[in-house]
């Protein structure tokens, strides 16, 4: 994917150094938007004070990766376009917080304990990054929100 080897030259030139989060995860979304382009109708939200350690920018881009793509087969199976809000901000608590948001069917009644593969693989890459998912489900569709503790913030660097 273009997004993870731009990603891999900026680490490579500032080894150690924060990455912007908001330009990656543009990158990321706008390859998945014009992929699928005609299926989905993309907002973003991206704050530019979004700065994580060189470990998070990596798993939260492949996070936002796999909940558009899980968007996109499963929320409208009605074959209506699907509407996608991502979002980056830091919160009150100086937390980082990632969202994918959906205008879908949402997920089964329980989809904290859900074994599916996807929500699995969130979950997973979201305690590489050093953050918790959590899944958000209703009627009016699913949101997926990561949240990084302050200890993975410092100074930033753009790439």
């Amino acid at each position: 994917m273009l997004a993870t080897a731009d990603l891999h030259r900026a680490l490579a030139l500032r080894p150690g150094q924060n990455i912007h989060l908001s330009e990656h995860l543009r990158r990321v979304t706008g390859i998945i938007a014009l992929a699928c382009a005609g299926r989905i109708l993309l907002h973003q939200e991206l704050a530019d004070d979004c700065a994580v350690s060189p470990e998070a920018v990596l798993p939260l881009g492949q996070i936002v990766s796999e909940a558009m793509t899980n968007a996109v087969k499963h929320a409208r199976p009605d074959g209506d376009l699907v509407r996608l809000v991502v979002r980056c901000w830091r919160d009150d608590l100086d937390t980082i917080c990632v969202e994918v948001a959906d205008n879908g069917c949402g997920l089964a009644p329980d989809p904290a304990n859900s074994g599916g593969l996807g929500l699995r693989l969130i979950r997973q890459l979201a305690r590489k990054a050093g953050g918790a998912a959590e899944f958000h489900s209703g009627d009016d569709g699913l949101r997926v929100l990561v949240r990084l503790p302050d200890r993975n913030l410092s100074t930033c660097y753009v790439i």
